[in-house]
């Protein structure tokens, strides 16, 4: 299996069994993320939220908007009902992003 998450400064990638990092993705800042229908759902501490696929064999990005103002936003995205739920943590603004197939 594989392991998907942040480091200071990148998103990686490692592999579970070896420990080698598959890859490393550099320009997310620190975040946190969620994995659906072999997607990661991640939101960077600058209030990004980018979708990628979830791929030990390379970084694929499939789309990055702005969400959410401000810095340091270390809270967890929830997927629920076709919605993406964000929140800063220091002002309390909270965005939904409907993400249901049209």
């Amino acid at each position: 299996g594989y392991l998907y998450g942040f480091d200071d400064k990148s998103l990686a990638c490692l592999d579970l069994k070896t420990g080698e990092t598959k890859w490393s993705e550099g320009g997310l800042g620190k975040g946190s993320l969620i994995l659906s229908d072999g997607k990661l759902i991640c939101l960077s501490d600058r209030g990004e939220l980018v979708l990628v696929k979830a791929d030990p064999s390379g970084y694929n990005e499939i789309s990055r908007t702005q969400v959410l103002g401000g810095k340091n936003l270390w809270t967890q995205p929830v997927l629920s009902g076709g919605m993406i739920y964000a929140r800063n943590n220091a002002k309390g603004d909270a965005v939904a992003v409907n993400v249901s197939p049209s």
